[in-house]
This record gives C-alpha cells, sequence and structure tokens, in this order.
C-alpha cells in the first residue's frame, strides 16, 4: 500500500498550520515534523521506485 500521499498530506498540513502559530518554538516543531513527512514520502517513493522488498 502506498502510504505516500498521505505522509504528503500530513506535510502539507504541518506546513500549514507552522504559519498559524505565533510561538517560536511551536512554529520550528511543526517545521520540523513536515520536513520529517516529506523526507519519508521522498524515501517511501524511490524505495518504491527500485523495487527494493519491504516497501
Amino acid at each position: 500500500m502506498n502510504y505516500y500521499p498521505l505522509l504528503i498530506a500530513i506535510g502539507l498540513l504541518f506546513l500549514a498550520a507552522s504559519f498559524l502559530v505565533t510561538h517560536r518554538t511551536g512554529r520550528i516543531a511543526l517545521v520540523v515534523l513536515s520536513c520529517v513527512a516529506f523526507l519519508i514520502a521522498a524515501i517511501l517513493t524511490v524505495v518504491g521506485t527500485a523495487g527494493i522488498p519491504g516497501s
């Protein structure tokens, strides 16, 4: 099952929420979470296209 569209959506949601948060630490945390979601989605995309078992 492909989870990376969901991870991209979650990353975009965290990124959008970071613009609404006024507290600096909370904004940084949301940006980091969105980057992690995008990174996992990118890794899953590469692993899925490479055909490596376990994806």
